[in-house]
């Protein structure tokens, strides 16, 4: 489960370490990861029957080391260092068995101490086995990375484009959709947690996230650090309005804290109250199950960004 705030964008934190766009399961050691499934059964065994026993879980164990060589290495510090301790993975994944990694230690003790973010993750794998969403993914890409084999496979965007963020042009237009797509798959995993009455994670990670002074933000120039603060604007709106779906009479004042802190990081180069407001608003009424066709899906994605003043050419359509 990706976190909140400003360590959840690829376009900051996932560079080119010189490799294709392999999945996962090309370039782990697999005698460096460490199966630890037996140890979580008295969280596996009850999230299973929640779900109906569609599908089995099997968790296995990470560290910086894990990688095949070294340049694969260096893909697995990258997640330590984005928070990413906790992971679906897909591609590894059958429709019977969802795998998970955890990162050791970070991610061990964070399913320890808040077992029900292994829920969103297994929501992960149910949103393609068992609930029929189909799995996005941008044009150019050669490959689905991490993609489960089992899922829908679905287009998005155009084989070659520009993303402009406030009329200056962002590196990478494929990653600016990624991006958009990795938070609209969240929002299903959410919407689908909250059908099913299993409690989510999210409203402590808020919180968690809110209590923590913003960090030194990555030396990559000032529009990527713009972009950041605009996507960090679009994570406190969206789950905001998640947790008002989930859990509503916690939600007024974590919303309140997460407007407050989106509007500082953002408001000397737009009108950021108004911008978390319609995306909150937008979220809140949204329906997740429209997510399975993609026509709304683009056109939700869209509106998100003309909210953010993020420009693709061509526009998604």
């Amino acid at each position: 489960m990706r976190t909140l705030s400003f360590y959840n964008a690829r376009l900051i934190h996932e560079p080119d370490w010189g490799l294709p766009d392999e999945s996962i399961s090309m370039i782990i050691a697999s005698e460096k990861m460490q199966e630890i499934t037996e140890r979580f059964q008295g969280i596996i065994k009850p999230l299973c029957e929640k779900f109906g026993n569609v599908s089995k879980i099997r968790i296995a164990s990470f560290n910086e080391n894990s990688g095949a060589d070294p340049r694969s290495i260096g893909i697995f510090k990258a997640f330590i260092n984005s928070e990413r301790d906790v992971m679906y993975v897909g591609d590894m994944s059958n429709r019977e068995c969802c795998v998970v990694f955890l990162n050791a230690p970070s991610g061990i003790a964070k399913i320890v101490s808040m077992p029900e973010i292994l829920a969103h993750e297994y929501a992960h794998h149910y949103q393609f086995a068992n609930a029929g969403f189909p799995c996005y993914f941008t044009k150019s890409m050669q490959y689905i990375t991490g993609a489960p084999s089992f899922a829908k496979p679905c287009e998005m965007g155009e084989t070659m484009g520009t993303a402009l963020l406030d009329g200056v042009q962002l590196p990478d237009y494929e990653t600016v959709i990624d991006d958009a797509l990795e938070r609209v798959s969240d929002v299903i995993c959410e919407g689908i947690l909250r059908e099913k009455r299993i409690p989510s994670a999210l409203e402590k990670l808020y919180a968690e996230d809110l209590s923590r002074p913003a960090p030194d933000l990555p030396r990559r120039g000032e529009i990527l650090n713009r972009y950041l603060k605009r996507l960090t604007l679009r994570d406190y709106s969206e789950w905001g309005a998640v947790i008002k779906l989930s859990v509503p009479e916690a939600a007024s004042t974590l919303v309140s804290k997460g407007r407050e802190k989106a509007h500082e990081l953002n408001k000397n180069h737009m009108n950021a109250y108004k911008a978390f407001d319609e995306v909150f608003k937008l979220c809140l009424e949204t329906d997740f199950n429209q997510f399975k066709n993609p026509l709304p899906t683009k056109a939700y994605m869209q509106k998100v960004f003309d909210i953010l003043r993020i420009r693709l050419k061509p526009e998604l359509s």
